[in-house]
């Protein structure tokens, strides 16, 4: 009597969990998205960029062209609003080896005003100009989390104005240099010219804390491995790819299948997408809709082989970019998991930050943003680089920032991720198949004993499962209610019943 007491409580077990398992990856993977608003998940900000990049493609054929004296060159590209917050420290640290041996600047310099040339003031681009090698480029509409076209609109500047810059760097308004100019210079161009530098997001309890801001949690869809800082180094190969507009736009289908409404800004996630595809996207007029499971970066990712994945498409994780994110490993910065952007100063005092500046230079990191200056000041920062050339080089981190292997991978956490990995690497409609069959069969076998006293009573089991559907149905409506993403309307919208608001 016992033994069967407990293997029809199991066989309840069974069928809850798989019960749970069916109904979760059916809404999240399939029905949710049907509830999804197009016109609050930054397609205008996509859709812009592909027009940029039609636009740019033809006067890329007459762009400049590399000579044979051009040194290998490093191109910056800053996306401010209206001015470059520690401009003083850029303009020290570009001297006095910022000239290569043909006279020209060893770095050039492109920037991008989101409030445009009037906000900024003529004295402001004045000094933006005054640095060596700089360019101030055409402004392109731009908003918060909506931020790919003005990547679009600089890297595709920096390609046709600087032939020989081989590595093109993402940077904010506030960014810092962590390194001397030689440093950064080494770390990039010498042997690692043709690798992009991309710094994933990181899986929570896995790579990065637990209420690391920017993480993903390990049971999440596996297409969130993708997310990434968007703050990236890319090879000029990389680049030219980010920005053509055939890569864009099958890029963007795969955005509105896997992405829309998900926890990410498209900037988090879109260059990663257009890189992955395959080079003959470029080539094809009219190139073939592409799916999130054809990526060879998602296979790998898929299976567990994220960094195997970036390693075969010349890139690699390597974060070159701090930046002070909630609960993301440093113990001095308070935890806040639902924070949408880094903390300004980091929540320290000024001595704990000039300590975490001195930390993430000799861990390789080449910028930070959000920290000020060491000291406070441009000649206390400049002595800081200056100090660091004597140290060993070593690459920046893998993560932002990478979680210490004693807090890794408990027995849940990974029991969680295993499940997603086993949900990644099977069709959806079987794997809610296979978890509602089982669920079906646990059933039977829990009611098995329903006339003895072993067995569950069939109108208890009823009532239970009623109340654990109706729960989950209230948290799939709660998820559609509480995020601005999604409308209960959307469906009526997509089948025509319902007119849709203009973009």
């Amino acid at each position: 009597m016992v033994i069967g007491t407990v293997l029809s409580l199991l066989a309840l077990l069974v069928c809850l969990a798989s019960l749970h398992l069916s109904l979760f990856t059916a809404w999240y993977s399939g029905f949710r998205r049907a509830f999804t608003r197009v016109e609050n998940v930054h397609l205008k900000d996509i859709k812009l960029a592909i027009q940029i990049a039609e636009a740019g493609l033809e006067l890329s054929k007459h762009g400049k062209q590399k000579t044979q004296l051009q040194e290998r060159r490093l191109a910056l590209l800053f996306m401010l609003r209206t001015h470059l917050v520690e401009i003083d420290a850029w303009r020290r640290w570009l001297q006095p080896e910022g000239f290569g041996l043909d006279g020209q600047p060893s770095v050039s310099l492109f920037f991008h005003l989101a409030d445009g040339l009037e906000a900024a003031g003529p004295e402001a681009i004045a000094d933006l100009q005054a640095l060596p090698g700089a360019r101030v480029i055409p402004t392109v509409a731009t908003g918060w989390c909506e931020l790919m076209a003005a990547e679009v609109a600089l890297f595709q500047a920096a390609l046709q104005h600087e032939p020989s810059a081989e590595m093109l760097v993402l940077l904010p308004h506030d960014a810092v240099p962590l390194q001397s100019l030689s440093r950064v210079l080494k770390a990039l161009l010498d042997g690692n010219a043709g690798v992009s530098r991309i710094c994933p997001a990181g899986v929570r309890d896995i790579e990065v804390p637990h209420d690391c801001a920017h993480g993903i949690e390990p049971h999440w869809a596996r297409s969130l491995m993708l997310k990434h800082h968007q703050w990236i180094a890319l090879s000029r190969r990389h680049a030219a790819h980010l920005v053509h507009p055939q890569a864009l736009a099958a890029a963007n289908g795969i955005f509105e299948s896997e992405y829309l409404g998900e926890p990410l800004c498209s900037d988090e996630v879109f260059p990663l997408l257009t890189l992955a595809l395959k080079e003959q996207v470029l080539q094809d007029k009219v190139p073939a809709e592409q799916a999130l499971s054809q990526l060879m970066l998602y296979v790998a990712a898929a299976r567990g082989n994220f960094e195997q994945g970036l390693r075969e498409m010349d890139a690699r994780a390597e974060c070159i970019l701090y930046a002070p994110w909630p609960g993301c490993g440093s113990s001095d910065i308070p935890s806040l998991k639902r924070a949408k952007s880094p903390i300004l100063g980091g929540g320290m005092s000024p001595t704990d930050r000039d300590g975490l500046l001195r930390s993430l230079a000799s861990r390789g990191v080449l910028f930070a943003r959000k920290l000020g200056l060491y000291q406070g000041n441009v000649s206390g920062h400049m002595a800081m680089l200056d100090s660091g050339d004597s140290h060993p080089r070593t690459a920046a981190p893998v993560r932002l920032l990478p979680l210490p292997a004693e807090e890794c991978c408990g027995p849940i956490v990974m029991a969680r991720w295993g499940l997603a990995t086993i949900k990644a690497c099977l069709p959806v409609p079987i794997l809610v198949a296979a978890s509602g069959g089982l669920a079906w069969v646990s059933g039977k076998l829990a009611l098995a004993g329903g006339h003895t006293s072993s067995g569950l009573p069939g109108t208890s089991f009823q009532r239970l499962i009623t109340v654990y559907v109706t729960g989950h149905l209230a948290v799939f409506l709660f998820s559609v209610l509480a995020f601005p993403e999604y409308s209960l309307l959307e469906p009526f919208r997509k089948a025509g019943l319902l007119q849709r608001p203009e973009l």
